[in-house]
């Protein structure tokens, strides 16, 4: 079986430095320096930088999409018209620089009290099914996050209702330890074929650190082993704050994938 895995683009200042270390181990780099509101309001500088950078970069790209300050089910128009704004340029910073997998978040928080079926969904369903029209002519695939989701059903329905192949699920390892009392092993097994992209990091369930994968309380031992049992590939992207740690994770995970 062969895993895509994925550095964040944030394990160096430079980006160039980090395109010479995924080269190097013939490795991927997901983008992590457009989520932020000041990032997409400076495209026209920031794009170029961007295409520079990764002149000749050999591997496989992702991108996290916006993130800061929108939902695309929100109650208020003017945030929902903001976040489609957002999420839009997400896609079109993608098409820009060639990036094949989008994250996004639901928006979803689980403090509203919202239902696990009803309007959330049924919202979701319909911001989705037209979203994914931006995606005609294509090969980029969009990856729903677990953020505050408790358990994987939300996710599963709005992907399945949607029914397009442009539109897939990303595990965040992390956040099922910190927000959920389910492990990685059940949320894998649940969404099965949809699981399209992880966020590996770690953390002791008190907080979201984005630990190495050998701090916290997580086994990936299990998680790979459960990957390969049902036969799933998704991109393996180490979301893990430090050059050191990302480095420690990767010889971790080179014994069993």
């Amino acid at each position: 079986m062969h895993f895509d895995i994925y550095l964040s683009s944030k394990i160096k200042d430079d980006l160039k430095e980090v395109v010479d270390i995924a080269n190097r181990q013939n490795l991927n780099i997901e983008l992590k320096g457009f989520v932020k509101n000041r990032d997409l309001d400076n495209l026209d500088n920031l794009l170029p930088l961007y295409k520079a950078a990764l002149k000749d970069f050999t591997g496989k790209l992702a991108l996290h999409g916006a993130y800061q300050k929108v939902n695309p089910v929100a109650k208020n128009p003017e945030k929902r018209e903001f976040t489609l704004y957002r999420y839009s340029q997400s896609v079109e910073v993608a098409k820009a620089l060639n990036v094949k997998t989008i994250v996004f978040h639901t928006g979803y928080d689980a403090f509203k009290r919202w239902p696990e079926t009803g309007w959330f969904i049924d919202e979701q369903v319909e911001f989705w099914k037209n979203f994914v029209k931006k995606l005609e002519g294509t090969d980029i695939v969009i990856a729903l996050e677990n953020t505050d989701e408790r358990k994987p059903e939300i996710l599963i329905k709005i992907v399945d209702r949607v029914k397009s192949d442009k539109l897939k699920l990303c595990i965040d390892t992390g956040h099922v330890n910190h927000k959920t009392n389910m492990t990685v092993r059940e949320w894998i097994e649940q969404e099965g074929s949809r699981l399209y992209h992880m966020h590996l990091h770690n953390n002791y369930k008190v907080m979201d650190d984005h630990n190495s994968l050998l701090k916290g309380t997580i086994d990936f031992e299990e998680v790979f082993t459960t990957l390969k049992e049902h036969n799933l590939t998704p991109g393996l992207s180490l979301e893990i704050n430090d050059y050191g740690s990302t480095m420690e994770s990767l010889e971790f995970m080179k014994r069993y994938i």
